[in-house]
């Protein structure tokens, strides 16, 4: 019996290990199963989440960029608006009208007359007009190509300054009269620019050349008059260190002598520093220049010394070979005998007496140099500014 109980227990436990097993066997197929499932599972909520990632950066990208347009157009805007305040703080209302129709109206060629335009700027305006039509207001005209707020106040500034002097926009037929076109070119040869008001009613000009030694001064009269034409002493010999004192004493002696006149002219030399040695020299001059100018400008309680600029005189006069200027001694001769010819022929109207004649021909020629820049320099300018036969430079 014992035999067969442990048999039967035997069979059992076999059964039992069989059943457990055929059930862990089922159990881990139902896992696998399940773990396939989920990878699934996984796989397809990963590609859901990457393809919904994908939606959110397009619309997450989409939405910088229209903020990115908005801000450019909220900065367009805020820039005309500042550039329309500073327009309206510069220019009256009516300015501004006459400067909008003036961009309107106007040919290129015209336009091109006017100071800080050019011809380039001019076409630009034109080529825009064309293709938007008329502007409306000042600050439509800062929408053409390379036109910024500070040109466009330049050439605003400019045209008001050309037109005090007369009309600036003229007709076609003007514009080819080679004098007219000269006027305008001349007025930038002089800094600053004399007012209409200064024009009309300047009577005589006070030039000057300023040297160590001297002072040389012309007084020439609209009429073409020589009323004065001598030297100023100064300093006997150039002194490197110039004491405050004598210089104070000399200058005022100077201002003192010069000839009163509705304006003073002095060239803008252009000064080459060939050597280190002439420095100095160079340096107190420039010094000794501006301190005769001012002296000029306080004693009269406004500015009235104006600026010619650098070889303007040698190109109306043509005494320029090259770098260097020629003697001007047999031009200024002939123009006292009447005997000048060409273009050159009217400054034989010029009145030089015979005692200012005699001083001049008296004087070493350095200082008969001297004496014809400073007589040369005021006829040059009444050749630019008062219209005197205008010459093309």
């Amino acid at each position: 019996m014992n035999l067969i109980h442990d048999l039967h227990s035997c069979v059992r436990s076999q059964s039992n290990s069989y059943v457990i097993s055929e059930k862990l066997e089922k159990f881990k197929n139902t896992e696998t199963v399940k773990d396939s499932h989920h990878e699934k599972f996984k796989a397809e909520e990963k590609d859901k989440v990457e393809v919904d990632n994908e939606k959110d950066d397009e619309t997450t990208s989409a939405v910088p960029n229209t903020s990115s347009n908005e801000e450019k157009v909220s900065t367009q805007k805020t820039v005309k608006s500042t550039s329309r305040k500073k327009l309206n703080v510069l220019f009256s209302e009516e300015e501004q009208d006459k400067f909008v129709s003036l961009f309107n109206d106007a040919q290129a060629e015209q336009l091109a007359l006017i100071k800080k335009c050019g011809s380039s700027k001019a076409k630009k305006i034109i080529n825009f007009r064309e293709e938007n039509g008329d502007f409306s207001e000042l600050s439509d005209v800062l929408k053409v190509l390379g036109m910024g707020e500070k040109t466009l106040i330049d050439i605003c500034q400019t045209f008001q300054e050309q037109i005090a002097g007369g009309p600036v926009i003229k007709d076609n037929s003007e514009l080819d009269d080679a004098e007219g076109q000269t006027r305008k070119r001349t007025t930038s040869h002089i800094h600053p620019r004399l007012s209409p008001e200064l024009r009309e009613n300047l009577q005589s000009v006070v030039t000057l050349d300023v040297s160590f030694e001297h002072v040389t001064v012309a007084k020439i009269n609209r009429y073409l008059e020589v009323e004065e034409w001598r030297q100023i002493d100064l300093f006997d010999t150039y002194v490197q260190k110039l004491d405050h004192v004598l210089l104070y004493e000399r200058i005022q002696a100077a201002l003192d002598e010069i000839p009163e006149g509705d304006i003073y002219l002095k060239e803008d030399k252009l000064y080459r520093y060939k050597t280190l040695k002439v420095v100095p020299i160079l340096t107190n001059l420039r010094i000794l220049e501006y301190v005769i100018v001012n002296g000029l400008n306080a004693k009269n309680g406004r500015n009235v010394v104006h600026l010619m600029k650098p070889k303007t005189m040698d190109k109306i006069f043509q005494l320029q070979v090259g770098n260097e200027r020629i003697c001007a001694k047999p031009f200024v001769l002939d123009m006292y005998r009447r005997k000048l010819t060409g273009k050159n022929k009217s400054l034989n109207d010029v009145t030089i007496s015979r005692e200012h004649m005699d001083e001049y021909l008296a004087k070493k020629d350095i200082d008969k140099d001297k004496l014809n820049k400073s007589l040369l320099l005021g006829l040059a300018f009444y050749k630019l500014i008062m219209g005197q036969h205008i010459y093309t430079l």
